[in-house]
């Protein structure tokens, strides 16, 4: 039996068998789940997954950094700038800005990889096929997720939960250990609970006990056992014959991390030498034999019997092509065949479609906003494209040719967002569009600045009369919103109709960039006084999108809330 050897897919074979196969063949190589949406890959080395692709779930590392505040937008918009430019990986950038540290970096891949092995783990249907072949990448060398979490992972999944009640099948009466608990720390990354039911296994237990277990899932329990079955580390107490040996390899293994050790290349040989001092195995756990191929042929088989109690099977037998003898794992080599998925076809044509946009003078325009759009608007837009659009996604066979198309969006992506998400420039950029594209001139500007710093002294001082007249020399001279809402302010003050109808004149002016709360919160301030709530709680909304932190309007808000509370409950007494 072999799920290596020929095509397959998910919906009759669970992503956990084919784990399980890959590692009792030791193969290395690039498993390919395809779906309609596009390919999803999972690298082996020495039957081991060291990394993963998705397309169903793209997170860029700059993006998981952002996220977590250890990074922030510029340094994402110059490393993306940069990977474009020098096709280098982003976390590489990133440590050479001084953004962020190697072991930052690490841990970030580390949970990235994870997730996506996850994500993959999850997949009900798509066809796979197995290239031993197939080169590893270069960002690979490094083994990113815990090797054997993987097993137990996609045992934890609706697609495994057959393989895990198959696996249970065959293990009757008490389980034990075959090994001692800390021999696969590393490899497992064993959760608290998880660690307990090592703790029962050390002396036999039954299933039931086992999935009795406090503070863990019964479906997990099933899971974590059913791996240990599974990978010959636990076996029923009463057999003679030995799963355990989890075998040796000779890659080398990889350097630890200070705060975070990665996983090795291969695990801890079970049938080490005992150090001095470490505790004996429990008197209850089963003898082991000391052949590892011996004991790999008796977890194929325990994995054929649990294959076949679901009604998949008998396979072929045989090694896969190329795979060798006795450890099928070779070393990968360059030349893997490269062809365009389906998923770079559909990048492709996304790409040239975004280009035409990238080359509008409108800065909006550019992210696919209008020019309404909000700071958190424009920052949405920009992450989304630039996941769309992320190198490591153009760097699939077949796309090589859009770098240079690539590296053009990016920048102007990244000049868009410069602009439109520092307030200052926004201000000046739709000051300068609105006006036809005539920006004040800097002697104006200047002079404007002045103006407005007199009426903010004078506003002080209570003389608005004089507030007023400064406010609409620098309205005169730059039309920025901020000045059009102070001036608004000062208009209503004179408490004519005819300065309320010119206040409410600058307000909708000002409010065309709804980055200006202060705008919308003397605009719901006049719904308000008009009666007008609906129309009051949509502006005092504007105002708190615009600055989260806007204790006026947020008070506002509460109180219109506070009195439509009063009169439902006015009008259900009036009812009684």
């Amino acid at each position: 039996m072999s799920f290596l050897r020929e095509p397959g897919d998910l919906s009759r074979t669970p992503l956990a068998a084919i784990l399980l196969e890959a590692w009792n063949l030791r193969a290395t190589g690039e498993l390919t789940v395809q779906q309609a949406g596009g390919d999803s890959r999972l690298f082996f080395r020495d039957g081991m997954p060291v990394g993963a692709q998705t397309f169903a779930g793209f997170h860029p590392l700059g993006q998981i950094l952002l996220g977590r505040g250890l990074i922030d937008i510029e340094s994402l918009g110059r490393s993306l700038a940069e990977m474009a430019r020098t096709k280098r990986r982003q976390g590489d950038v990133l440590v050479e800005m001084g953004a962020v540290s190697q072991e930052v970096v690490d841990r970030a891949l580390e949970d990235q990889q994870a997730a996506y092995v996850s994500l993959i783990a999850g997949l009900s249907d798509g066809g796979f096929r197995f290239d031993f072949d197939a080169a590893i990448p270069a960002w690979a060398v490094r083994v990113l997720v815990a090797p054997m979490r993987a097993v137990v992972d996609a045992l934890d999944t609706p697609q495994g939960e057959a393989l895990c009640a198959s696996a249970l099948a065959l293990a009757q009466g008490p389980i034990a250990l075959t090994h001692r608990d800390g021999e696969l720390s590393l490899v497992f990354s064993w959760s608290g609970p998880e660690e307990e039911i090592l703790r029962r296994l050390e002396s036999a237990c039954t299933a039931e006990e086992i999935l009795a277990t406090p503070g863990i899932p019964v479906n997990h329990a099933r899971a974590v056992l059913a791996a240990l079955l599974l990978l010959g580390l636990a076996e029923p107490a009463g057999e003679v014959v030995d799963l355990s040996a989890l075998g040796t390899s000779t890659a080398p293994p990889q350097p630890a991390r200070p705060a975070r050790p990665a996983p090795p290349v291969a695990p801890p040989p079970v049938l080490a030498p005992v150090a001095a001092g470490t505790p004996a195995a429990p008197s209850g756990a089963p003898s082991r034999r000391s052949d590892p191929e011996e004991s790999r042929a008796r977890r194929q088989r325990l994995l054929a019997r649990a294959m076949q109690n679901m009604g998949v099977g008998p396979r072929p037998a045989g090694p896969p092509p190329h795979a060798g003898p006795a450890t099928p794992g070779t070393a990968p080599h360059a030349g893997a065949p490269s062809h365009a998925t389906g998923a770079g076809v559909e990048i492709r044509r996304a790409l040239e479609a975004a280009l035409p946009l990238a080359r509008e003078p409108d800065l909006f325009a550019r992210l696919g906003l209008s020019r309404g759009a909000s700071l958190e608007d424009v920052k949405g837009a920009y992450l989304q494209l630039v996941k769309q659009f992320h190198p490591d996604r153009l760097g699939a066979p077949g796309l090589m040719d859009l770098q240079s198309d690539l590296r053009e969006l990016l920048s102007a992506l990244n000049e868009a967002y410069g602009v439109l998400s520092d307030r200052d420039r926004r201000t000046e950029y739709l000051a300068r569009s609105s006006a036809g594209g005539r920006a004040p001139t800097q002697a104006a500007a200047a002079a404007a600045r002045v103006d407005f710093q007199k009426a903010e002294a004078a506003r002080r001082s209570g003389d608005h009369a004089r507030a007023r007249l400064f406010l609409e020399a620098a309205v005169r001279a730059d039309r920025r919103p901020d000045y059009l809402a102070a001036l608004a302010v000062e208009t209503l003050a004179s408490g004519k109709p005819a300065d309320r109808e010119k206040a409410r004149r600058h307000l909708e002016e000002a409010m065309k960039d709804t980055a200006c709360a202060q705008a919308f919160l003397v605009a719901g301030t006049m719904a308000r006084d008009d009666g007008d709530h609906d129309h009051a709680e949509k502006l005092f909304r504007g105002a708190l999108r615009a600055d989260p932190r806007n204790e006026e309007a947020a008070r506002e808000l509460r109180l219109i809330q506070g009195r439509r509370q009063s009169r439902a409950e006015a009008r259900a007494d009036a009812k009684k």
